[in-house]
């Protein structure tokens, strides 16, 4: 701000300089303007560049899981744009010819507001939770994996 101040004390004095002493050079006053536009542009650029984005506190998801294919259903949330869960299912036939169905899903979701975040929390009261990690996330999304099917029952995703 003491930069916006200089900027506009040192245009006046530019311009007041030679209307009251004519034998000082043009090329002076010209300097002194730039100079002070210079020291105001600075001024106002530190000035927005102070403004910082407001954070939300937190996110908070619930969801039902139906422990099927079937797309889980959301049933309740708090800064939520979007979300969207993709299951990658692998089918494998080993030496003895037994399939094995490996399934991974990612779960990704997109706040509303940016969040001030910190911690990433993944329960559910009613279900077993199988492995899972929070594999990306700032303040923006969350992207995290769970590396067998979920199960039927609740999930609660805060993001705080």
């Amino acid at each position: 701000m003491i930069e916006g101040m200089i900027g506009i004390a040192i245009s006046i004095i530019s311009v007041v300089i030679p209307i009251v002493w004519p034998a000082i050079p043009t090329w002076v006053g010209v300097l002194g303007l730039i100079l002070g536009a210079f020291l105001i542009g600075i001024a106002v650029g530190l000035f927005f560049n102070k403004r910082k984005p407001n954070l939300a506190l937190r996110a908070e998801l619930t969801f039902h899981f139906y422990g099927d294919t079937r797309n889980p259903k959301l049933l309740s949330s708090e800064n939520l744009w979007r979300w969207y869960l993709l299951r990658n299912c692998f089918v494998t036939v080993d030496n003895q010819g037994i399939t094995h169905k490996i399934t991974i899903s990612n779960l990704y979701i997109t706040f509303d507001t940016p969040v001030k975040i910190g911690t990433v929390e993944v329960n559910s009261p009613d279900s077993k939770l199988p492995a899972y990690e929070v594999k990306e996330y700032n303040n923006r999304f969350v992207i995290i994996v769970f590396q067998d099917e979920l199960t039927s029952g609740t999930l609660n995703i805060t993001v705080k």
